[in-house]
């Protein structure tokens, strides 16, 4: 089957690195993440928080390329632990910005320049 013209930007994206591993050291046991596929955020990553605590947390964190290693971008509260976090599936980047949690709600995220998210719809 043909690849969509998104599918072959990310297929020479990869093949244009060389394989490698990269880590990330969370500062709390990770109970839930998700992969980005908006293409000007390559590598991006949430990750929520599994804190025995009402208020938890996502992070937000990208890999720097150069560099070699995940840096955080941004973190947002979020009330109880997060059990799932989508982001819009966005390869054509025509869409805005949004990731999605669940716990006690469904929660519905505006990201802005990849520095802050804002609760959009609880």
């Amino acid at each position: 089957l043909p690849m969509s013209a998104a599918e072959h930007r990310y297929s020479e994206d990869l093949q244009d690195k060389d394989n490698k591993v990269h880590t990330y050291t969370s500062d709390w046991d990770i109970y839930a993440i998700a992969f980005s596929s908006k293409p000007q955020y390559k590598f991006r990553l949430a990750l929520g928080s599994f804190i025995e605590e009402e208020q938890n947390k996502v992070k937000v964190i990208q890999l720097n390329q150069e560099r070699g290693q995940f840096q955080p971008k941004f973190e947002f509260e979020h009330k109880f632990p997060p059990s799932k976090i989508m982001w819009i599936p966005d390869v054509d980047n025509v869409h805005p910005d949004l990731c999605v949690t669940s716990g006690e709600t469904l929660n519905i995220w505006t990201v802005e320049d990849n520095e802050k998210a804002t609760l959009t719809s609880s």
